[in-house]
């Protein structure tokens, strides 16, 4: 289940937030760069230890879709395109599914101009299509293995 904080920056002081991640509480401190003209994030660990420092990057729209399973096939139907190319391969993150089995990071291939179609050998055991978001996210912690920390535009949220 994900964890979602509001983006408020004040202009007078450091956005702060503490996310746990893989079990682990950290403080999350976002700075602004003049000479970038960005935002950066500052991870510590408890004893103020800093773990990362790097520019803030963001993911893209979260889309809400319908997903339905058949056949080891889980489908996500979007209500706006989602502007992969017909028969395009992209890595997707499904999330906000109620806590179900299509939650998770799956490589999708592009059915139609609404329509992913990913991999989902274990049945998710829904009868009917249920509601969720997908998005194509960039993980502002990938590569660390200390878990995975999502800032959306769209909605000025981090998700964790």
């Amino acid at each position: 289940m994900s964890t979602f904080v509001d983006f408020a920056p004040t202009g007078t002081e450091p956005f702060q937030f503490q996310p746990t991640l893989n079990g682990t509480q950290y403080t999350a401190v976002i700075t602004w760069n003049i000479f970038r003209e960005g935002y950066y994030l500052n991870l510590y660990d408890l004893s103020n230890n800093l773990i990362v420092c790097e520019a803030m990057t963001e993911s893209g729209s979260m889309l809400r879709c319908s997903l339905t399973w058949a056949d080891n096939i889980a489908t996500a139907v979007c209500q706006v395109p989602h502007n992969v190319p017909l028969a395009a391969v992209s890595y997707l993150r499904i999330s906000q599914s109620g806590g179900s089995k299509y939650d998770g990071a799956y490589l999708g291939t592009a059915v139609d101009e609404f329509t992913m179609a990913f991999d989902l050998p274990e049945n998710p055991d829904q009868p009917v299509a249920i509601l969720g978001t997908l998005s194509f996210d960039l993980d502002l912690l990938g590569g660390y293995g200390i878990g995975s920390l999502y800032f959306h535009a769209d909605t000025q949220q981090f998700e964790f």
